[in-house]
């Protein structure tokens, strides 16, 4: 269609409009307003591919968000459950330290309760020795005053 259209351009460039006629000039007129016809279908066409092709991507965009969102929302839902999981994980830890400073306070207690067991055992042991010792040391003196005597 552009080829005519360049063609009969050529060839109406080529007229002297001087010499044509009344007639010629109508001939002229009608060939100028098919000229715009023709450009008006071409234009057309031409936006109606475009808004084809401008719906053809909206669709694609459109599917596009529609899968984001659809990712967004399971990506939601993963999170959820994960602080869920988080929390309940932080509860049983909690539970778990104040079990475990329970178990602390009562090992403490029975360290505290053997040592001090030790340190009276030691303090026996001591008592026992100087007694021994002196029982001795009364032996090694009636000794000598028989000794003596």
């Amino acid at each position: 269609m552009r080829k005519e259209i360049g063609k009969s351009e050529i060839k109406i460039n080529e007229i002297d409009l001087r010499v044509l006629s009344e007639r010629g000039s109508w001939w002229l007129m009608i060939w100028q307003c098919w000229k715009a016809n023709c450009t008006i279908r071409v234009w057309k066409e031409k936006s109606k591919r475009w808004n084809w092709k401008t719906r053809q991507e909206l669709n694609e965009l459109a599917a596009e968000s529609n899968a984001i969102d659809n990712e967004r929302t399971r990506l939601s839902l993963l999170l959820n459950k994960s602080k869920s999981e988080r929390s309940e994980e932080e509860a049983k830890q909690k539970k778990l330290e104040e079990e475990f400073g329970n178990f602390e306070e009562g090992f403490n207690f029975v360290i505290d309760k053997q040592n001090k067991i030790n340190l009276e055992y030691e303090r026996l042991l001591g008592a026992k020795k100087n007694t021994e010792n002196a029982v001795e040391r009364a032996q090694d003196t009636i000794e000598s005053i028989k000794n003596q005597f």
